[in-house]
């Protein structure tokens, strides 16, 4: 159910309107009985959580390569 708010409603309470609504819900906003715009809660989206070892396989270092740490073996002794 979709409710209506006037825009000076909106304009003196928007953090505790936005605050009140829950994924997918809404409210019209009218002016001089008109709708003139809707304002929906965002859904977000769901996203499994990570996995250990889920990324094993998807990097393929082509050459081991340890010359360039020469340039920094005064900070790693």
């Amino acid at each position: 159910m979709i409710n209506c708010v006037t825009v000076q409603e909106v304009q003196q309470n928007l953090l505790d309107l936005l605050a009140s609504l829950h994924p997918g819900e809404g409210v019209e906003i009218v002016l001089e009985n008109q709708v003139i715009g809707r304002l929906v809660a965002d859904g977000g989206t769901v996203r499994a959580p990570r996995q250990p070892g889920s990324a094993i396989g998807t990097l393929k270092i082509l050459v081991e390569d340890n010359e360039h740490l020469q340039d920094f073996s005064q900070y790693m002794s």
